[in-house]
Order: structure tokens, then sequence, then C-alpha cells
């Protein structure tokens, strides 16, 4: 157990640093929020800009100066870092930089909260943490259920079990392996990688085996989401809105907005669905039948459409955050979860 006495009268700033997003969702001692905030930052292209997003977020919040850091992250896994290692040191050594007042305590992949120099010790205990958090305070609100979150980038599909995580996998491979993660998302997953043809003017078109689209083009251009939700650059740098998705879309098929209607842009970006609908609902089918009872979905992140429908289709009810989270704090659910699951463990 932390001592309390170590950050009784500090808030806590919980944080998720992705390698497209980063997040952080702070809490009073009490418990109560004290803000949040994001910013889009692509680590690869400049892992060193992360000490100054660091600074600004956290400047951001009362207190910030004895704050006390509950990190999570997953942008170990960007390929600027020669191993997943090197990455997780990358991180640690930003947060020591940036906060060198502050204490910082980072999750292990197993659920347990060390300090910032126990985590420099073993940094591959500290991989691919932030789904950890999540699940954990997650598995205290609700008991038992199956949490699905897709997000930008990739889906995690995890059962809960009598108030504790029921997760065979703690790496990114392990969990690929059991269906506990997809990688597929809302915004910046690769149609690629979900269907090799397309249907065009009744006829199923083979794909461009190019970065020409995204999946955030298809649902821009359904309706399933606006531009603020595309949380990373489109792929030809162009706005994130209805013209330019259909574009995008067009290009996937060797075509332009010139040869390819706003109707069939739409058709293209329907069956995509289905299909990334479909790789979402078998990773649930496969976590669902180690179990011997239903167990209701509790859908998050951007893609949380998708997951309810996978919900309906497979015949599972759902359960919702309001009322569990502050509002708005949501979409910020790793970083709101390490800072919650962090004050929790001193209780």
């Amino acid at each position: 157990m932390i001592p309390l006495t170590w950050f009784s009268d500090r808030t806590v700033i919980g944080w998720d640093i992705g390698g497209v997003q980063t997040k952080c969702a702070a809490l009073f001692p009490d418990g109560s929020p004290a803000g949040k905030g994001s910013r889009s930052f692509e680590v690869w292209k400049g892992p060193n800009g992360l000490d100054e997003v660091l600074k600004n977020l956290g400047s951001r919040f009362p207190g910030a100066e004895r704050a006390v850091m509950a990190v999570t992250m997953t942008a170990e896994l960007c390929d600027c870092f020669s191993t997943k290692k090197e990455g997780v040191l990358f991180v640690l050594e930003s947060f020591g930089r940036s906060f060198p007042s502050s204490e910082v305590w980072c999750i292990s992949g197993r659920g347990e909260w060390k300090t910032l120099e126990e985590a420099f010790r073993t940094p591959g205990d500290f991989a691919a943490t932030n789904w950890r958090a999540a699940a954990a305070w997650l598995a205290r609100q609700f008991g038992s259920g199956l949490w699905v979150d897709t997000g930008s980038t990739t889906t995690d599909i995890i059962p809960l079990i009598g108030g504790v995580p029921a997760a065979l996998g703690n790496t990114d491979t392990e969990r690929l392996t059991q269906g506990e993660l997809v990688y597929t998302g809302v915004v910046r997953s690769n149609p690629d990688t979900l269907a090799d043809r397309v249907p065009v003017r009744g006829a199923m078109c083979r794909v461009a085996d190019e970065r020409f689209s995204s999946m955030g083009d298809c649902y821009i251009v359904l309706g399933d989401m606006d531009g603020s939700a595309y949380s990373a650059p489109t792929c030809d740098g162009r706005p994130a809105d209805v013209q330019h998705a259909v574009s995008r879309l067009a290009r996937l098929a060797c075509a332009d907005s010139d040869l390819i209607s706003a109707h069939e842009a739409r058709m293209m970006a329907v069956y995509l669905r289905e299909k990334q609908i479909g790789a979402i609902t078998e990773a649930m089918l496969q976590v669902c039948s180690r179990f011997s009872e239903s167990l209701p979905v509790i859908p998050t992140g951007a893609g949380k459409f998708l997951v309810s429908e996978a919900a309906r289709r497979i015949g599972l009810p759902e359960k919702g955050l309001s009322g569990v989270i502050p509002d708005g704090y949501e979409t910020h659910l790793p970083a709101y979860a390490a800072a919650a699951g962090f004050l929790s463990m001193s209780k």
C-alpha cells in the first residue's frame, strides 16, 4: 500500500502517453476532478518534443509543481525506438526531466504501482500499460463485464470478473494472441488491413497497397464521426471533412474524386465498416467463449458505436459509464483511471 502521507495534500495527475496522443486527467486528493488535457503528438516524428508536451499539459493544473504523477504508456512501441525497453526508458526519463519535484509512479503490466526508480530497473514491465490501469478501475466500478474500448488505433477487449481484470495476456503480443487486443481503430487504421478489395460499380476492386486513406475517412463519409474526432493527421494532410475524405477513399481504388462519386465512396465505406465490426466481433466472441455465462459489454472509446453494434449482434447487454466517471472524462479514461486507481491504493 502506498503511504497516504506522501500525497495527502497533493493533486494526482494520471497520464496516458500514446504514440499519437498524450492525455492527462487530474484529481484533487479527495478524488474530485481537477481538470484534464490532451495534445496530439506523434512521438516517432520527434520524440525529443515529449518534454515540452508534458510540461505544457502538467502546468495547467493547480499544484502541478508538487503533483503526484501516475503514468501509463503505449508510446514505447513507436519504431523510432529500437526496442520497447528503450521506448519505456525514454518516456520515464522525460518524466524525470519534466517534473523533477514530483513523485512519479508507474503501473506495471501486472497492475503494480512502482516508483520511477523501480521502473528504471525493469523497463520491460511497464510497456503497454494504459489498458491495465483502466481495466483495474472499471473492474472495481462494475464487478463483472466485458470492457471493449475501440480507440483511434486499437481495440482492447478485457473481461472483468469479480472486481478484477481477468485478462490472460500481459504483453501486447500475448493479448493479440488471446483476442484481448485487436490492432484496429476508427481513425488511424489502414483499410488495407481489413479488406483486399472493395465494391465499385458492381465489381470487387482490388485496393491499392498504399497509405492513401484511413478508417477515419470512412466514418467521416458515413457521418459516424466529424473532423474534431480525427485525432491524427490525415493521410494527405488535407482537411478531415467529407469532400476530402471522399477523395482519399477514391484513391484506395486508384481513382480520384473525378472518377468516384460521393455515393460510390459511401458504398466503399459501408463495406469497410462491416469488415471492421466483423474483426471486433470475432475477437469479442473469442474472449466470451472462455466463460460459461454472458458478460455485459462496457463500450468506450472514440469507436464505441462499433462496439455497441458488435454487442447487439452477439446479443450482449450494455453498461455505460454515465454516473461512474465525471462528465467529459470518458475520452480520457486511461488517464483518469490511472489517477483514480493510484488514489485508491492508499485507502
